[in-house]
């Protein structure tokens, strides 16, 4: 891809002793999620865009103690000026409201729970996330379907990173 953005504010190693991986095969609850209508700009069970499908999934597994909402225009990933909202938006909740114990770290080897985010633009523009949910699928909120599952296939060669979230064991 064309743009190459740095994800994380601080570049992370990976946990030694003391972590393990927070996410396994089907521990994620999607029930919790699937439905949910989209709804650009919005989170809560009113509905939820992507971005906010992602701060709703940190919060509901407690990764982040909340979510603060940030303003802009329902078409922003359409736009290459503002086409960092999403990395920002992304990095201001971990810095801020990450929770005890826990650690987010880019990753080569996505596996079950880890943060997708993807450019589906020409531009390389990053304009949608997911999360892992096994080994072909993944959870996210589209227009059409709201939070829905969808195979990664489709979307494997719009990936442009991934975060792999780490807890505490003390």
């Amino acid at each position: 891809m064309g743009l190459t953005v740095k994800l994380l504010d601080v570049e992370k190693k990976i946990p030694s002793a003391g972590y393990k991986e927070k996410f396994t095969e089907n521990s994620i609850k999607v029930q919790d999620f699937i439905g949910i209508p989209y709804r650009g700009g919005y989170h809560g069970k009113n509905g939820l865009d992507c971005a906010y499908f992602l701060g709703y999934f940190m919060l509901k597994n407690n990764i982040i103690k909340k979510i603060e909402k940030i303003e802009y225009s329902n078409d922003w990933h359409l736009y290459k000026n503002n086409g960092q909202i999403m990395i920002k938006n992304f990095n201001y909740h971990l810095n801020n409201f990450l929770c005890k114990g826990v650690d987010v770290v880019k990753t080569n080897d996505i596996g079950y729970g880890d943060i997708i985010f993807f450019s589906m633009v020409e531009s390389g523009l990053i304009n949608h996330c997911a999360i892992k949910i096994n080994d072909s699928y993944i959870l996210h909120s589209i227009e059409k379907s709201g939070v829905c599952i969808s195979s990664l296939g489709r979307f494997k060669d719009k990936i442009i990173g991934a975060y792999k979230i780490w807890v505490s064991l003390v």
